[in-house]
């Protein structure tokens, strides 16, 4: 509207100034002057002007990050957040409580921002909203104030509230192509929990048995295994173990890691991408007294959780049985770095769905001319994403992701990913990388007595935020609980970058029988990672935060290191959280401690490039041993998918 009003007076400015109006020719001749007429003319233009630049910015047309925008953001438009964009506090977002007008809202105020595209160029807006000519819609005008620019944990956290609407949306297909309610509840005994855990048994079925074995020579589970772990061949042998990394072009890894200054806009990723992935040392290993909490000194690093991919590629090409004969080879590695191309898209205002498409399909050219991928349609190959399932699984109108997990060529490959979706047979989840990347067993040793030797002075902790706008949300009521009993349950609110700081973190947990692992950015949290590796038995309260996302890393008896509560009666206010864990004798919170020391937590840790962790494996080695066992049993892996 505003854009008519200024077009419109141009139009009738320029006739007038050509003297074509006949009523105005003898206005201007009769009564004024031509230099009278062009102050006039020139006033009253500027002024038009004015009015159509400040309507334009609240309603989001081009050029609105010049005024507006760049006023309330402190002159840095592309580190702004709407307040009415969202209602959470933390990066951690909560599925349940999101409503499809705040996705909306945040998906407009994502394209008005001038960011980098995705080419790592700064480029000016060009929404896809306004190139349809929506530009009056009412969410627009709720996009008028910003938060303050220096709080980036909280632009972080729009980013997951536009996840999880997408997840929603996603979960909501499954739901109609499974004909029943696909939604993974907190009750263990719904119907689709029941057919989520039965997809999860089946992934088991065609894995190695758990890694963790006690002293008895048995697993977490009780079953007997074989002394050397139920190995394809012997240890000295690479039959049946050859991998064949694929010598893809530049432009789908080494020349995305090379943008890790663009592809957020908020935060520079170079550093995080040093060392093969594992970013820079941390520098501070004390805890509050000085007192030495990260062990072994220099081994600790500022891990990025999506440089998952980095980590692996750097990791499988130093695999002692990797061949370049493609022939020898059983397993197929494709160092495609998908995780990266979907982030610089993401708030990228030039971006289409082709663009946020374009790699992948490139990608599936490329894989169907490899004569490996002709003889086996890609059920042979692995795909490592540094990102969750729900990311590469774009709905057809939406615009947030790719859909590369959708294409029909992707749906044999088996895909490692932070979070896997948990109807899908070929979705695996994996552990994200933590701060821990140690060098040697002796390394391994260290950490592991200081877990087992740590005073754990408090009951319970929680690291998080609550959600004072929302008291539904289940973190509002697990901070509610903890705040009541402080001398039971420490609270860490994740202000600035408190919940970033390995020694702040580990120390807490360090210090806790018990932490409290609510969902996260979806259902999943990667927190539960930090607290196995100081020992401390997590409380869960959706079976989608691990129990069906970890098959090759956490015991498929779930009992044996955790607890679960489920979501819906802290909601409804039937549980106390402390009350369970004051339940639980001494004795059976020793157990399961130990068997988190003994069983899990050299499995959760990623070694230095290069390394030897013997006599333990770590989550690399784990989850190469069940790739190899996976395509050894692909006839089995077939009918299991087709039943």
């Amino acid at each position: 509207m505003a854009q008519g009003f200024f077009f419109f007076f141009l139009f009738l400015s320029t006739k007038m100034m050509s003297g074509t109006s006949i009523m105005y020719h003898f206005y201007a001749q009769v009564l004024l002057p031509y230099r009278r007429r062009a102050f006039l003319l020139l006033s009253l233009f500027l002024i038009m002007l004015g009015c159509w630049w400040r309507t334009s910015t609240l309603l989001l047309l081009p050029f609105s990050d010049s005024h507006q925008l760049l006023q309330d953001c402190g002159g840095n438009a592309a580190t702004c957040v709407p307040l009415g964009a969202t209602t959470a506090a933390t990066r951690e977002g909560d599925t349940d409580s999101l409503d499809s007008s705040s996705s909306t809202t945040l998906l407009l105020y994502k394209e008005s921002l001038k960011v980098n595209n995705g080419q790592g160029q700064e480029v000016g807006i060009n929404s896809d909203d306004e190139a349809d000519g929506d530009t009056e819609s009412p969410e627009r005008e709720q996009v008028a104030g910003f938060l303050d620019p220096t709080d980036e944990p909280e632009l972080m956290e729009t980013v997951d509230k536009l996840r999880m609407a997408l997840s929603m949306e996603i979960m909501e297909s499954e739901r109609r192509a499974h004909e029943g309610d696909a939604t993974i509840t907190g009750d263990p005994s719904a119907l689709q929990n029941l057919y989520a855990s039965k997809i999860m048994d089946e992934i088991r079925s065609m894995s190695l048995a758990p890694q963790g074995r006690n002293k008895e020579n048995k697993d977490v589970d009780g079953r007997k295994t074989e002394p050397d772990g139920k190995q394809l061949s012997s240890e000295s042998s690479c039959e049946g173990k050859y991998v064949y990394v694929y010598k893809l072009p530049s432009h789908f890894n080494e020349d995305l890691v090379k943008m890790c200054n663009s592809l957020v806009p908020w935060l520079d990723l170079c550093e995080y991408f040093e060392n093969s992935g594992l970013g820079q040392p941390v520098e501070k290993t004390n805890d509050s007294v000085g007192t030495q909490v990260l062990v072994p000194k220099g081994q600790w690093f500022s891990t990025y959780e999506h440089a998952l991919e980095i980590v692996y590629h750097t990791r499988v090409r130093q695999y002692r049985c990797v061949t370049s004969d493609p022939n020898l080879a059983s397993l197929f590695y494709i160092p495609y770095y998908g995780g990266l191309d979907v982030i610089r898209w993401h708030w990228a205002p030039n971006a289409t769905n082709e663009k946020r498409d374009a790699l992948g399909w490139q990608l599936v050219e490329w894989l169907e001319s490899q004569p490996p991928w002709k003889r086996s349609g890609g059920k042979d190959h692995v795909l490592v994403l540094g990102k969750i399932s729900w990311e590469f699984r774009r709905q057809e109108k939406g615009n947030w992701g790719s859909r590369l997990l959708e294409f029909s060529q992707m749906q044999e490959v088996t895909k490692l990913l932070l979070e896997r979706n948990p109807w899908h047979v070929n979705d695996v989840g994996v552990p994200p990388p933590t701060f821990f990347h140690p060098k040697s067993g002796a390394d391994v040793q260290t950490w592991l007595s200081q877990v087992q030797t740590s005073g754990r002075t408090g009951f319970v902790s929680y690291a998080g935020k609550d959600s004072p706008t929302d008291t539904s949300n289940i973190r509002m009521v697990i901070a509610r609980q903890c705040r009541k009993e402080p001398k039971l349950c420490k609270f860490l609110e994740c202000e600035q970058d408190h919940c970033w700081q390995p020694a702040a973190t580990m120390e807490l947990f360090l210090n806790s029988h018990f932490c409290l692992q609510p969902p996260g950015d979806t259902s999943n949290r990667h927190a539960i990672f930090y607290s196995l590796m100081a020992g401390c038995i997590p409380v869960l309260f959706h079976p989608c935060t691990a129990y069906l996302q970890y098959p090759w890393h956490l015991p498929q008896n779930s009992t044996s290191y955790s607890v679960y509560i489920p979501e819906n009666d802290m909601r409804k206010g039937t549980v106390n959280v402390l009350d369970v864990l004051k339940r639980i004798s001494i004795h059976e919170r020793e157990e399961m401690k130990q068997r988190i020391v003994d069983n899990i937590i050299p499995g959760l840790l990623y070694a230095k490039p290069g390394a030897d962790l013997a006599p333990h494996k770590d989550a690399f080695d784990l989850t190469l041993e069940n790739l190899l066992y996976r395509v050894s049993h692909l006839n089995e892996l077939e009918q299991i998918a087709q039943n």
